[in-house]
């Protein structure tokens, strides 16, 4: 991305622990002639990680690399990115030198061993570091009056005339209007929406926050935050409070909570990878989806932040052999070794051309992945595979594209409906909602295995997924209830041609993705993914929450079709008995 600076860098010590850092010169250090005075003189050196030093890390967005500003280093002329230029100009002192560490200058991106190594230590560089600065880039788009509002906010509990200042302020419809427009901007900015950015920012003892020159500490967004969410201003100061109410704040609310969680862990074990990726990974219902500039990154960059990473010795590679099919595959491998069969949740079609090739039991982290239709594995109500009177799973690798597990071959596909994908940021539409409850009733009339009382029931409970749990029969009435209640709603929003009003059971329709309704050949009724096709198996993988949704390969092997809600198979109840254990081998 950047010119090769391999002339700047000498070999870093492995047992000293080496890393580089930039010892930015102050403006009143000497330059040559042929160097402007407004261009930043810097040199390199190692420095031991056991030494204790001193020093400010930088997490930064790096930005395009077409977009590049001259530095001198070492006394040769060098280009970096201009953001993490524009951070460095804002440490440039007069009088002081400043030892800052920065990935882009810091790691010879050039040699791939050498990444393998710093990349590998870059949560301890964070962790040691005297501070971090989270650094959103240059002041624009009203930057410094946000970050003006966050620390008075900050700073307003138990200060009435503080408070007071703050609802004058918003009350003017004029400021309303800007600070809506600059709080998007801010939520907007790439810096948030980075994954290298979750570990540099969740595990630095002293953070601050810097946008141009306004610097504000971690504790001082933490308390805004808080300020805003409190139930007095909620309710009397709504006008206010909207006007904090960015759909890009989950980019920041995320970070925020990560940090917080792994600030205040108290000894107890970090979380295992499989669950930081997707947490880290994995959109929300508001389609947030963080980015990297090299696809491996999407599991490199969160290691760190994980329990378990020594599990994963071979990570991270930079190679060149090592593709990003690879890497992901390794990863799958990994979580299955754990006993982690849910990771199937995460593997959602259809797939491009570039990763078809990939194994179908290796989620594609490179993909925008949805949260799973029956929740992630460590919230599931669920148990299709759980049970006492079973044997624990064996999982073998036969070959590089193969899986081998033990599972339960439950039934086959006999029909399906329409898909349903509603769009989680908009208002249902009715006449598709609609359909998709009548596409439910009828193979629920068809099936053998739903009685005619029960129809209604079983519809309600299939169409949300069972989103609520369905613990003993006193639920019925809720169902019931609140399937007959949202059916109205439809009809009447429908004929009105609003929108309909949102109950808990229509949101529960709301909150799904990518299913359409099926019967199997003995009369299951379920939702299945949406390129779900007649002769699909569905089976229980034993230790799995859910059931999943198998192809035939014609070859004794199967490919991966995805999760599945198989109604009377959700608690175990296909493990009752002797059920017919098989090894399933998946492609």
């Amino acid at each position: 991305m950047y010119q090769s600076r391999s002339g700047l860098y000498k070999p870093l010590s492995v047992p000293e622990k080496e890393i580089r850092l930039i010892r930015l010169r102050p403006r009143s250090f000497y330059r040559p002639e042929q160097i402007s005075d407004d261009v930043l003189i810097c040199t390199l050196e190692h420095a031991s990680r056991s030494n204790a030093i001193q020093y400010t890390a930088l997490s930064y967005a790096w930005g395009s690399g077409n977009e590049t500003r001259p530095i001198l280093v070492d006394e040769t002329r060098q280009s970096i990115g201009a953001n993490l230029e524009a951070a460095l100009r804002e440490l440039w002192d007069d009088n002081e030198e400043v030892l800052v560490w920065a990935d882009q200058l810091c790691i010879n991106q050039d040699d791939k061993v050498e990444k393998n190594r710093q990349v590998s230590q870059m949560k301890e560089i964070y962790e040691e570091a005297q501070r971090v600065i989270a650094w959103l880039g240059p002041a624009a788009d009203g930057s410094d009056l946000v970050m003006f509002w966050i620390r008075k906010m900050s700073n307003a509990e138990g200060s009435r005339s503080v408070t007071i200042d703050i609802l004058n302020h918003h009350e003017k419809p004029e400021n309303l209007a800007a600070m809506t427009e600059a709080f998007d901007k801010f939520c907007q900015r790439d810096y948030w929406q980075r994954l290298w950015i979750i570990q540099e920012f969740t595990v630095a003892q002293q953070l601050f926050i810097a946008c141009g020159g306004a610097l504000i500490a971690f504790d001082e967004l933490v308390g805004a935050l808080d300020f805003l969410k409190l139930p007095k201003w909620v309710v009397e100061q709504p006008d206010m409070v909207n006007a904090y109410k960015s759909t890009s704040l989950t980019f920041v609310r995320g970070v925020v909570t990560r940090r917080m969680r792994y600030q205040l862990r108290s000894g107890h074990q970090l979380d295992s990878l499989f669950q930081v990726v997707v947490e880290s990974l994995v959109m929300g219902i508001d389609y947030s989806h963080r980015e990297t500039s090299y696809p491996r990154d999407r599991i490199f960059s969160v290691l760190g932040l994980a329990g378990d990473a020594f599990s994963f010795g071979s990570f991270p590679d930079y190679a060149p052999s090592t593709s990003c099919e690879d890497v992901y595959e390794e990863a799958a491998r990994g979580f299955l070794r754990q006993g982690h069969v849910d990771i199937f949740c995460y593997c959602q079609f259809p797939r491009t051309e570039r990763n078809r090739r990939m194994a179908t039991w290796a989620p594609d982290w490179q993909m925008p992945t949805r949260k799973p239709n029956v929740d992630d594995p460590w919230f599931s109500q669920f148990s299709a595979g759980t049970a006492t009177n079973i044997a624990p799973q064996s999982i073998t690798f036969p070959d590089t594209k193969s899986v081998a597990l033990q599972g339960i071959i439950v039934d086959e596909v006999k029909g399906f409906g329409s898909t349903w994908n509603p769009d989680w940021l908009s208002a249902l539409d009715c006449q598709a909602a609609l359909d998709y409850l009548t596409e439910i009733t009828a193979f629920c009339e068809d099936s053998p295995r739903v009685s005619v009382d029960d129809v209604q029931l079983v519809t309600a409970r299939v169409a949300i997924n069972e989103r609520v749990a369905y613990t003993s029969e006193d639920w019925r009435q809720f169902y019931v209830t609140g399937y007959n209640s949202a059916v109205d709603s439809l009809f009447d929003a429908f004929q009105l041609g609003m929108e309909v009003a949102e109950t808990w059971f229509t949101t529960g329709m709301k909150l799904l993705h990518s299913r359409r309704p099926f019967i199997s050949k003995t009369g299951y009724i379920g939702l299945a993914p949406d390129h779900v096709a007649e002769g699909d198996i569905v089976c229980v993988f034993l230790g799995a929450k859910t059931p999943y949704v198998l192809r035939p390969t014609g070859q004794g092997t199967y490919t991966l079709v995805g999760e599945v809600y198989l109604h009377g198979a959700m608690h175990g109840e296909i493990l009752e008995g002797s059920p017919d254990v098989q090894k399933l081998v998946l492609r």
